[in-house]
């Protein structure tokens, strides 16, 4: 619990900061498309560029994810309304996203944790109870 809390806090932090100086969706996605292009292998592992623009995005979605599984301790619902599968990886949150953006380039100045949110919870929406 206190993992999960010192993540949140440092997720919460994060998004404040791109509030800030924000880092747009259009930018993220420029980012985070050559990512979806690298090639996976059979155990898993993502063999992408190493770049400073891969890292960033690899990064980004490491908060972003950890974001999306804070659970609120009244509900036992996500906070953001988002049912990951346990066996979700970084690679298709970040194929998520960038299918999401390409969709969406109204959304392109929006800041981009938004819109990763979004795109997330369009692919895992929780079920109504």
């Amino acid at each position: 619990m206190k993992k999960l809390t010192i993540l949140f806090i440092v997720g919460i932090f994060y998004v404040s900061c791109l509030d800030l100086n924000a880092e747009t969706t259009e930018k993220l996605l420029s980012d985070c498309r050559p990512v979806t292009q690298a090639k996976v292998t059979n155990s898993g592992a993502v063999e992408m560029n190493a770049d400073f623009e891969s890292g960033f995005c690899w990064g980004a979605f490491a908060t972003i994810d950890q974001m999306l599984m804070a659970i609120d301790a009244a509900t036992r619902r996500p906070i953001f309304g988002v049912c990951l599968p346990k066996e979700h990886t970084r690679y298709q949150m970040i194929a998520i996203f960038v299918r999401y953006a390409e969709k969406h380039p109204e959304r392109y100045n929006d800041d981009s944790p938004w819109v990763a949110f979004d795109a997330a919870r369009e692919a895992f929406p929780c079920s109504k109870k």
